[in-house]
Order: C-alpha cells, then structure tokens, then sequence
C-alpha cells in the first residue's frame, strides 16, 4: 500500500477546508472544519508558509490526518518557534496499515520543536518509544458538581431503567436537573462565604502582561496579549449548526461558549475564563493568570465562582497553583479532586540537545496547547 503525504500551509487551510465541505461526500474523510480553519489562519504565532495539516493519501482518498498548531515558547523575553500537534485520525479501515507512522515520521522531517498534550496510555507508550521527551503531567483541580446530586440517585436509576427499555421520562430529566441547580447554588455560594471578599471586575489585561509573566515564569509558552485577544475574538468553535462538518471526526459545535477577561486589584492581577456548554454540560476553565499578591489570587477564584453561578457550570477547572489559595475553603478542600494531563516534547531543531534543560524548566499550564478550544 502506497502511502502518500500531502501539506496544507497556513495560507491555504481555510481555502482547503471550504473546498472539502463543498465537496463533501458520505464516508469522506475531513481533515478540518470551517470554522478551525479560519481561526489557524489566522492565528497570530503563525507564518503563511507554516504547516497546518499533514495528510496522508491513499489510492488517491485522504484516510488519516494531523493537525499542526504553530506556536512558541518563550526564555526570558526571548521567542522559540514550535508546533503543537493537535487534531490526529486515521480511518478505521487504514489503521495499523502503517499511515499513523508515516504522518508521524513527515512531521518529525520537518525538524522543529513540537509539543503534545493530552493522549491516551496506548499513544503515550508510542511516543515514549520514538523518543519524545516526557514532561511532568500537567496537574489541575475539578469540581463535578453533577456527582454531589446524592440525593437525585434514586431518579438516575429511575431513568436508566426507563432508557434500557426504551422509555423517556421529562419529568425525571426536569427533577434531576433541579438537583444540580440547587446543589450548584448551595456548593458554589458555601465556597465564596469561605473565601475573603475581594473585588473583581471584567477589563482587558495590562499592557505590561508579558512583562509580568515573564517574572512569575521566565521560561513558558508564549500566550502574549495578542495570542489570548485572538483566542477570545476568532475560536474555533461555534454555536452555529450550519458550521458543524459532516465527515470531520472532532465536533468543534457547542450550545454556547464563552471568552471572559478579568481584572482584580491594583497590581496587574488577571485571569482568562473559557466557557463552553456542549452535550447538555457546562465547562468553566481558569486558563491563564497572574496574581502576585494574596488578595488577588483571592479575587480570581472569587471571579471564577461568580462566572460559574452565572454560567450554570457542571464542571469547574482550576490550575493546581491555585491550590494554597483554594484551600483556605474546607468545603472546596473537600470537593476539589486533582486531575492531569499527559505533557510530551519533540526536539526536533537542530540545536534541539542543547535547550533540554530549559525544556525540563518550562512552566507549563492548562491554557497550553489547543486546550482552550479543545
């Protein structure tokens, strides 16, 4: 079987993608949505001639893809170029045929850094054995608020019973529903009276944000004012069905989604929340932050339960520096579990052996990646 890899450059990945949709026929494969397309194209760490899929062909059909997300990391002010993988599949007929390694092998061809985050025990096996350089799991906090409904528990098994036997009851989804409102407002509004009332408001972020950051954590990817502006302007997620794309394996669709900027204190304090509802749950994410002073780390969760309140929020995210502060609430000690996800490095550059160490030093958070919209 000859395998045949293709490059789609950032200039003309929404072009691509348009024509693909277009031309869209049942069980064709869709590397791209509209709408991921145009926010890569437009992403602002990115060259027009930069890499934004790699696909590989087969008898002339597209049976497997990677998605290229070019990006940079940052020491001490200064910018390195890299990728991140993002989007990966392989049709199901195509699978140990060899097209995940011959994708894999292209991008390590291009000889640049790339970063991994998120992968499953079986992958992560595959990339320790190329090679790729294992980081120290990316460590979080979550609230699942849907599992403290103790008392709809009954009504769940109610309903399962009912779904197995092919019978839908609104009246148990409304009960059950009302369970987690009230335990949202009884949880969420408990933590807050635990926590020193700080003030918080929404606001753009400080001029000097880089400058900041670089002191909290010289070595880091770069997500500047600009990166986190165009995040919140151009995701690559959309509310619109019209936008969801037959044929493409990831769903980019959401009931609703959301970008919020805030600002606490008079220090430069600030946080990004990232919001989304998808399959009837909602997601709120803490993404990046900076706070150099207690109180201000103290209004940034205060923020983000306020959000969540507002938001309806099922799950709540948090980075694990935050835990100290957190922790000053018993009853968020108490329901806060960690979670983690998998961080690995391809050093593909040429002087790649060299930079190991301030690989091993880089500073890395639940923003990093295409996390945020993953």
């Amino acid at each position: 079987m000859a395998i045949e890899i293709r490059e789609v450059l950032v200039k003309d990945v929404y072009d691509a993608a348009c024509r693909r949709t277009h031309d869209y026929r049942p069980g064709d494969v869709i590397p791209i949505s509209r709408a991921r397309a145009l926010a890569w194209h437009r992403n602002p760490h990115a060259q027009s001639n930069d890499v934004s899929l790699v696909l590989a062909y087969v008898d002339g059909e597209c049976v497997g893809y990677r998605g290229m997300f070019p990006a940079h990391w940052r020491k001490h002010g200064c910018a390195r170029r890299m990728y991140w993988y993002s989007t990966y599949f392989v049709r199901p007929d195509q699978r140990r045929g060899g097209v995940g390694s011959a994708l894999l092998r292209h991008t390590f061809d291009m000889g640049t850094d790339i970063g991994l985050i998120g992968s499953s025990a079986e992958a992560q096996a595959v990339y320790r054995k190329l090679g790729f350089f294992e980081m120290p799991a990316i460590q979080g906090l979550m609230l699942d608020i849907t599992r403290l409904n103790y008392q709809s528990l009954p009504l769940r098994a109610l309903r399962k019973l009912a779904s197995k036997r092919g019978l839908q009851s609104r009246w148990l989804d409304r009960s059950i529903q009302l369970g987690v409102n009230t335990n949202r407002q009884l949880v969420l509004r408990a933590i807050l009276a635990q926590l020193p009332d700080v003030a918080h408001r929404d606001g753009p972020l400080p001029d000097d944000y880089e400058a900041l950051q670089d002191v909290v954590a010289p070595t880091r990817f770069d997500r500047d004012r600009t990166t986190i502006a165009w995040a919140s302007q151009v995701p690559w997620v959309t509310t619109d069905p019209s936008f969801d794309t037959p044929g493409y394996y990831f769903r980019d669709l959401r009931e609703r989604f959301g970008y919020h900027t805030i600002r606490t204190g008079d220090a430069g304090a600030c946080a990004n929340i990232w919001s989304f509802t998808r399959d009837g749950l909602s997601d709120v994410h803490l993404l990046d932050t900076y706070a150099a002073r207690f109180e201000d780390t103290v209004g940034i969760l205060r923020a983000v339960f306020d959000h969540a309140l507002r938001w309806g929020a099922d799950r709540i995210y948090l980075p694990i520096h935050l835990a100290p502060t957190l922790y000053g609430s018993s009853i968020a000690r108490a329901l806060f579990k960690s979670c983690e996800r998998s961080f690995f490095m391809w050093l593909g550059a040429p002087e790649a052996e060299s930079i190991r160490g301030d690989i091993a030093a880089l500073s890395v958070s639940y923003a990093d990646g295409d996390f945020t919209f993953a």
